[in-house]
Formats: C-alpha cells, structure tokens, sequence
C-alpha cells in the first residue's frame, strides 16, 4: 500500500547538509540530482515518529506499535522492524517545467543571516552567520507499507492523525523557518491479475503468477536507481563510510530470499540447498549500463571493471571525454600483465585503481555521493543526540546495472526464481531501505547486453587471471588465504606457480548482514574485483600442454552470491582498447522567456526572484563601466559629490526609465534644465554630463544584449529596470571618486 504525503511550506524553511556552503554562506540547503530543494527521508522520518509519540500520549489506541513501524531504537542503525518506507520529499508538481529554467534555481533560495546577542541587546562578537534558505513551495513524498497488513485503512487514519502535528519542518523551526502544512493522500493500488482484461494479460505475460519460465538458464536484469544505494564496503564503524561502486550478488540472492521460507515450511529442502547454497544458480554481481553501441555496430552494454596491471606516468590523465587515452605515447596505457614497465626510470608509473570500461576504449566511473546523519535524541523534537553524527557514501541515483542470474542445466527451483523475479518491478537493497535509499526499478533485457570475455593468447608459457568480481580462496585446511595458487583455478594446473612480478591485487575485508538473524556472518576475506593474478610454469618443470579455453571461470567459495567470476587470457590484459576522444557536444544557447500566464506560482515566483538578483548583480557591474565614461576626461569634473548624490536619489525614486528622464529633464525642477545646476549638468560645449547620461540609458542595443549574456529575457520592463539600477549604482560610484579625489 501507498500513500502520499503532501508537504506545504508556508515560510522559508532550510535543510541543511551539515556542510559550509563558501565564503557568503555558512550552509547551503540539501538538493537532489537535479538541484531542487528537498526533504530527506531520514529527517521526514524522524519527524513523524516524534509526532507519533505526542500522538500516543493523548491517543495511546494505534493500529501499530511506533517501534514496528518506524524501527527499534538502538544506534546500530540495522533495526529489522521498520513497516513504513518513506522516501524524500521533493518537488512533483511542474517538476518538468522547473528542470527546463535550470539556469533559474538561484530564485529558489534566500540567504538568511543571524547574530547571537548579548543581555544588553547587542550582537556578541564573531556569531555573525548566513544561511541558504528555500522559498515557500510544496514537496511530495511517498509512504509505503507491506500491502498484507490487514489495517491498511486504520494506517491511512492513523497516518492522518499524526500528520497534523508536524507543523513545521527543516531546521531552525523556533527561529521563524519551517512552518508547514501536510496532507496525506491514499493512492490506490493498480488492478489485481484477475481484475485485468484479456488484452492487459496479453501485454504484460510476465506479471501472471503462474507463468511458465524461460527454458534458458540464465535470465538479465537492468537496475536502474530510483535512490540513492548504500553498499557498505567493510563492516568497520570506524573511519569514513565507503560504498562499493557495483552492485554485489547478494543484493538479488537476498531478493529472492522469500522462497527460502517458502521451501522450508513444506520440506523442499533440494530446492533450498540447490538454489542458496550448492552454487548451482549464481547470482553474478551488477555491473554499470552505458549504452556505447550504435544501431548499425551493437556492443555489449555491461561494463567491465578495470584490471589493476593498467598503468600509465604519473601526474598524467589517462582518459578524456569518457574514452581511454591514445593519442600521446607518454600518457598511453601500458598493461603490465605479460611486459615490464617499458618507460625510462624518470617516469614512474602510476596504477589504474577503479573505473569501468568497453573493449571499445569507453571508460566510465560511477557516480557517488557522501551524505551527513544524524541519530535524533528521543523526546526532544528532531534534536541530535550526542556522539551519533555519521554519513553515507552512497551510489548516486539515476544510473544502470545489469546484473546476470545463471544456473546449471537441470536445477531444482530454477523455474521458481525466475517467475519470483519477472513479477518485480521495484526492488530495495543496502542500507536504510526504510527511509531515503535503496530503490531501484527492475526491467528485463536481452541476454546479449552481457558478455565477458574470451581468451585471446593461449600459450603455453602464459595463463593470467582478471578477476571480474571478488575472489574468496581457502587452503588446504579450509582457512581463508589471500594468496592464490593454480588449484584455486584448476586442478590441472600441475607445474605452475605464481608469478608475483604480473600479479596485481588488493584485497578487502566484510561481514555480510543476515537480516533474518539480524546480526553479521562470519568475516570475509577476499581479493576485490579486477585484481590480476598470473601464473608461469616453475624452472626447469615440463608443464602439459592445457586447453585455456575449457577452464572454468567460476572459482572459489561463495559463487552463489557472485564471487569467483574470472576472464581467462582476455585480449585488453596484453593491448589496451583505446579510442579517440570525442568532445562533448555543446548546446546551443537560446534566449531566454518569460513564463507563460498559465505557468505555476513557484515557477513566476521563482523568475522573478532569479531576475531581480541577476540585475541587481549586472546593474552593479554595468554601473561602475558608465561611472568611467560619464567621468571620462574633463567630463563632470565640476560636479561635486551632492550633485552625484542626487542623481542618485531621482533614480531611486523614479518608477520607471521614461520617469526618471522626465523628470532630470523637466523644467521646473528637473536636475539637468532647472537652476544653476544647468550649468553643470548641460554647459555650452558639445559633449555634455547630460547628453552621455541620456545616451547611456536610451541604448536599448546594449542593455538588450547584457539581459540576453545573463540569461534574463530582454523585455521592455527589464530593459527599463536595468537602466534604472545601473544609473543609480553609476551615481554612487561617481559620489564615491569625488570624495575620494
């Protein structure tokens, strides 16, 4: 069940990220990708859970229990009885409009400023801060729930109920920011299977639960991020967060976890064993989707991760524009897999650690964001409790993965899990599912996207692994070991060993989480993905000759959560695919508008604002350029500082352009053609103070063309403003060389 919750800001209000926001700002409020303000779904969180405490104090009947539906308290961070899902708050309504005036954001905000004061009522020394604050506009957020609760209207009321007590949000809400007005909002659920029509059925074969499986044996999913992921790389609290940069098998191993229980409670337990833990169906890691083929050349759209026997000079940049370097042999790549380091011992070479690539030369990396939390003390309203400031790093929304499911001929459950899977069309993973992470949409593609790669080079003398995911080995004595051997690879592997000057690795250490007994497995030990280990035959040893195209390429422990993906002999590991670069295609600039009588009031608001800044900042500029002119010379070296002065002033307090040269020219009063002033202003000779002034504020072709250069639309009203403010900061500037001269 869905919900959504409709949050209307009456008054400025501020979510900050807990970062200085430059030399003006103290902090800038938190944005989404797209750069529009939003409400996190950790803070709306806690929000409503403090106002579900309040409620249950007054009103103590509730469908459920608060620690079941917003998680235990505990600072773990892993509760397991979290039943609300809540997402960020961000901007729905005319979203597409908003997007379309990027170059607008900058009238969304309002920098607000503050000063601690003393008992006397006077500023204390130092306390002087600014903030970035949004403008009043409404946000949405969407609230989910298991759609088996039997409940779900109680939940709807309950939700309403507590909804009204949040009346304000954000932070500084006892200083005037904040205050708001939420609604909630049912969304009904889409027609059940036997509620759709023949011709729905037919369009969407996939969603039947009782629909037959493909007969191949192995099914591609895309991924593509509606949230922001967090994918712990290690388990260790201590140090900043790092988030993997691939999405790891477990991720859809836990998403088809469901039929674990299901097996279990009717004694299938072939199928439990063949699916989760004979390594019959393995759940192969999730790499990045770049779609770098064309309609006439197809390539493979599953990146693979770089090798670390890539090395290029140091203080170089290896790529450009998305594609690998080859134009310049000293910043070319060299793999040191099978060669030695062929640059002289002036330059030392450097080691290409992360990023992606295509065997076409494409290299991509993925997008990551770091995040600042919080813990929320219980009781006091959204206030921080002591020593529970954290942050996430996290993999940034709106990116693909692809992710693979393979499975040995003839495996029990096989069917099961596929069926499970064609029917989702939304999964969770990673941390803080419950609130603001972990989404993702699920779409199933062709088995050709995902490809990996063949061996190139079989020699006799030569066998290097890529590692295409982590490695997990044990010993002889079944402990972890880091250092790979040949029959970690194959047993026929007699006579080899290892050749430490071509092997490249790195290794990490994790604990998976077990929801299910909410507490970690046992520690992993494992060489990370793209590491490279080479084997050559030992001295004086005869090896067999060995058909490199019929070893396997999965090895090692945990293959059925995506670890042990090896690529034998791959052709990139000898020559490194390279392309030219190709420079990023430029926009085209076009003239900015107004917008439309119909548009929405944030969008009108949000011009205006962004329009009267930007003058504000050109008729600075434009300013102190016609202060040079107009004192050009001789030119108004008799006029003293109270004339400049009140130039200024008739600029001020005229309406308009045509106002204010009305009335500098007017006769009875005007400051040009009234009293002795004239003589100042308009005297005998042919260029006068006068006539520059009045050139400068009728040149419509130069302030037309400064409006367009900052991106405000060059309409008559603007036009006129624009002359107004630049006359009036050109005055001041001239008042200001006076006194200074």
């Amino acid at each position: 069940m869905k919900a959504t919750l409709h949050l209307h800001f009456d008054s400025y209000w501020q979510a900050g990220t807990g970062k200085r926001g430059g030399a003006d700002l103290d902090e800038f409020f938190d944005r989404d990708d797209d750069g529009l303000p939003l409400l996190r779904g950790k803070r709306l969180k806690g929000l409503l859970k403090d106002a579900a405490s309040l409620h249950q104090q007054y009103k103590p009947c509730c469908p459920i229990s608060i620690e079941a539906a917003f998680g235990e308290e505990g600072g773990s961070g892993k509760s397991p009885g979290a039943f609300l899902d809540i997402r960020n708050a961000v901007i729905v309504k005319d979203r597409d409009h908003l997007l379309r005036r990027e170059a607008e954001f900058s009238g969304l905000s309002q920098a607000l400023s503050g000063t601690a004061m003393q008992d006397e009522g006077i500023a204390k020394a130092k306390t002087l801060r600014s903030v970035e604050a949004a403008i009043p506009m409404s946000l949405e957020a969407v609230i989910e729930w298991s759609d088996k609760h039997e409940n779900s209207k109680e939940i709807i009321r309950w939700l309403e109920n507590i909804s009204r007590l949040l009346r304000y949000a954000g932070r500084h809400r006892h200083r005037g920011l904040g205050r708001c007005r939420v609604d909630i909002i049912e969304i009904k659920p889409p027609p059940t299977d036997h509620e759709q029509s023949p011709t729905d059925k037919k369009a969407n074969p996939d969603i039947e639960i009782g629909s037959v499986a493909s007969p191949s044996q192995s099914l591609t999913l895309k991924l593509t991020l509606t949230d922001d992921v967090v994918i712990s790389a290690r388990a260790a609290t201590a140090g900043p967060h790092e988030t993997l940069d691939y999405l790891p098998g477990s991720v859809l191993w836990g998403a088809v976890s469901s039929l674990y229980g299901q097996w279990a409670g009717i004694g299938q337990w072939d199928k439990v064993q063949s699916v989760f833990h004979s390594g019959k169906v393995r759940f192969l890691p999730g790499r990045p989707w770049v779609d770098v083929g064309t309609a006439l050349v197809p390539a493979p759209k599953a990146l693979l991760p770089a090798p670390l026997a890539w090395h290029f000079k140091k203080g170089a940049k290896f790529h450009e524009h998305n594609k690998l370097a080859n134009s310049d042999d000293d910043v070319k790549l060299r793999s040191l897999s099978a060669t030695a380091w062929d640059f002289d011992k002036d330059h030392q070479p450097q080691q290409v650690r992360g990023g992606w690539f295509s065997p076409a030369g494409d290299y991509h990396t993925v997008r990551r964001v770091y995040q600042d939390h919080t813990a929320v003390k219980s009781g006091t309203f959204d206030r921080a409790e002591d020593g529970k400031f954290f942050g996430y790093n996290a993999i940034k929304a709106g990116q693909s993965f692809l992710v693979r499911i393979e499975a040995d001929p003839g495996t029990h459950g096989w069917t099961e899990v596929v069926n499970l899977l064609k029917k989702r069309r939304e999964l969770r993973f990673g941390r803080s599912k419950s609130a603001e992470y972990g989404r993702a949409e699920v779409e199933v593609v062709a088995d050709t996207d995902w490809t990996e790669p063949e061996p190139s080079k079989p020699s006799a003398q030569l066998l290097v692994f890529h590692a295409l995911s982590d490695l997990a080995f044990v010993d002889k004595h079944g402990q972890p070991t880091l250092i790979p051997e040949p029959a970690h690879f194959c047993e026929e592997l007699v006579g080899w060993e290892l050749d430490g000057e071509h092997t490249y690795t790195q290794v990490r250490s994790y604990s998976p989480w077990n929801r299910h007994r909410g507490s970690h497995d046992a520690e992993r030990q494992v060489l990370k993905m793209g590491s490279v280990i080479a084997f050559k035959p030992a001295e004086d040893t005869q090896v067999a000759p060995v058909d490199f195209t019929k070893l396997p390429r999965r090895v090692g422990q945990w293959q059925e959560q995506g670890l042990g993906v090896v690529a034998i002999n791959p052709a990139y590991l000898f020559t490194v695919p390279t392309a030219e670069p190709v420079p990023p295609v430029q926009q085209d600039k076009t003239t900015p508008t107004s917008p439309s009588d119909d548009a929405s009031p944030l969008i009108k608001t949000m011009h205006r604002r962004f329009c009267q800044r930007t003058m504000q900042r050109l008729a600075v500029a434009l300013g102190r350029e016609w202060a040079l002119k107009w004192r050009e010379g001789r030119m108004g070296s008799g006029l003293s500082k109270s004339q400049w002065a009140r130039l200024r002033e008739e600029a001020v307090a005229a309406p308009s352009r045509k106002s204010l040269l009305d009335s500098l020219d007017s006769p009875d009063r005007g400051l040009f053609q009234h009293g002795l002033s004239k003589l100042k202003w308009e005297s005998p000779e042919q260029d006068t103070p006068a006539k520059r002034i009045r050139a400068t504020l009728t040149d419509n072709a130069v302030l037309k063309d400064e409006l367009i250069r900052v991106g405000v639309p060059a309409t008559a009203e603007n036009i006129s403003t624009l002359a107004q403010h630049a006359c009036r900061e050109a005055a001041i500037a001239c008042a200001r060389a006076k006194r200074n001269d």
